[in-house]
C-alpha cells in the first residue's frame, strides 16, 4: 500500500507542477544528430540550441542554485527592470520539484526546434513592449524555441517538453516568454480564427470535466477543480492539491496576466484509446484504487490554453486523459501506456 501512495503522488505532484510551468509560464528530446528539415522547414538538431547555452544554463541553473542573479541574467533587460523576480519564486519552484523528484534536483534541457519571428512579428514585439512597460526598444530578432526538459532528483526523473521565446532587445539576447499571439491579444488586435472564449464550439461529452478542471483553477475553487475528477480519484488529489494550492496556482497565473483571470480553452487534438487500452486501464484503477469499474471510453487530448488577465494573455498548450467510468466522464493523471508499464513490471 505504501507503494501505491507513492507512485500515485508522484503522478499527481507531477501534473500539478506541470500545471504551474504551463499556466505561468514548460512543455522532447529530439536525438537525431543530424540537422534536417521538416516540411514547415524548421531545422532540428543539437546543435541548433548552442547559441542559446547561456541563457537556458543562467535560467535552469539558477533555479537548481536558487541564485536569482543567475536567474535574471536569463531574461531580456526589459524584463528584469519591470517584473517583480524574487529569491522567493526560486525557491516555490524548487521545493516543488524536490516533493516530485527527490533532493538533488538536476535539470538539463535541449533546444530541439528553432523558427525565426519575421519582422512584422518583431515589429508587434516591439509595440507590445512599448505599450506594457513604456519603452522604447530596437528588437532585432526573435526566436521560437522547442526545448524538451529533463527532471531529475534522488526519487524520481521525468522529461517535459516547452515552448519559449527568446529575442534580441537593445544588443542582448535573453527570454521574454511573450508569443505573437499574446502580444496581439495584449494590443487588441482581433482575434485570428479562433473559437468562443467561453468554449461553446466544445460541443463534446467529456467538456463539463475540462470545464470544470479550469473553472476551478482561475477561481481558485478546490470543489469545482476536484468535481473534474473521478470520485475515487478525488481523495488523492485533495491530499495533494489543497486550497492553498489553489490560492498559489492562481497567484502565479495573476502575476504574469493580472486580476480577473480567465481561462479558456479550445481541443486542437483528440485521439481515441482503443479497447485494448481500456482494458489495460481498468486493470490498473482496479489496483492502485481497489476499485472495480465500467471503463466504457477514454482520450488523449490536446489542448490550447489561454490565461488572460488585466494585463495580459499567455498561451500554452497542454496535454490531458479523460475518462467514462461508470457512466461519467473525468480527468485522471495517467494513461494506458502507464498502466500497460506498470502491469508488466
Amino acid at each position: 500500500m505504501k507503494q501505491k501512495r507513492y507512485i500515485i503522488n508522484v503522478f499527481i505532484t507531477i501534473m500539478v507542477v506541470c500545471l504551474l510551468v504551463m499556466l505561468t509560464g514548460c512543455n522532447n528530446k529530439d536525438n537525431r544528430n543530424n540537422e534536417e528539415k521538416n516540411d514547415d522547414g524548421i531545422i532540428s538538431s543539437n546543435e541548433v540550441g548552442a547559441k542559446y547555452n547561456e541563457i537556458f544554463n543562467n535560467y535552469f541553473n539558477g533555479i537548481e542554485t536558487t541564485n536569482i542573479d543567475m536567474y535574471r541574467k536569463a531574461f531580456t533587460n526589459v524584463y528584469v527592470e519591470n517584473e517583480d523576480i524574487k529569491e522567493e519564486d526560486l525557491q516555490v519552484i524548487l521545493e516543488n520539484l524536490k516533493s516530485t523528484y527527490g533532493d538533488n534536483i538536476k535539470i538539463e534541457y535541449l533546444v530541439t526546434e528553432e523558427t525565426a519571428i519575421d519582422k512584422e512579428g518583431l515589429k508587434i514585439i516591439k509595440e507590445y513592449i512599448a505599450s506594457r512597460y513604456k519603452k522604447e526598444v530596437e528588437v532585432r530578432a526573435g526566436y521560437k524555441l522547442k526545448i524538451k526538459i529533463t527532471l531529475k532528483g534522488d526519487k524520481y526523473s521525468e522529461d517535459l517538453s516547452s515552448t519559449s521565446y527568446v529575442y534580441e532587445i537593445d544588443e542582448k539576447m535573453g527570454i521574454l516568454n511573450i508569443s505573437l499571439k499574446e502580444a496581439k491579444s495584449y494590443l487588441g488586435y482581433p482575434d485570428e480564427d479562433e473559437s468562443s472564449e467561453d468554449n461553446e464550439t466544445v460541443n463534446l461529452e467529456y467538456k463539463d470535466a475540462i470545464n470544470n478542471y479550469f473553472s476551478g483553477v482561475e477561481n481558485a475553487d478546490l470543489n469545482v477543480y476536484l468535481s473534474a475528477f473521478p470520485k475515487f480519484y478525488r481523495v488523492e488529489i485533495a491530499d495533494m492539491s489543497d486550497q492553498s494550492t489553489m490560492d498559489e496556482l492562481l497567484k502565479g497565473i495573476e502575476k504574469k496576466c493580472g486580476s480577473n483571470v480567465k481561462v479558456t480553452y479550445n481541443v486542437i487534438e483528440e485521439n481515441k484509446y482503443s479497447s485494448g487500452e481500456l482494458e489495460n486501464m481498468r486493470k490498473f484503477i482496479e489496483y492502485m484504487f481497489s476499485e472495480n469499474v465500467n471503463l466504457t471510453d477514454a482520450y488523449h487530448l490536446k489542448l490550447e490554453v489561454t490565461a488572460k488577465g488585466d494585463d495580459g494573455s499567455n498561451v500554452t498548450t497542454e496535454e490531458i486523459y479523460v475518462y467514462q467510468i461508470n457512466g461519467s466522464w473525468g480527468i485522471l493523471y495517467y494513461t494506458p501506456e502507464d498502466a500497460k508499464e506498470f502491469l508488466e513490471e
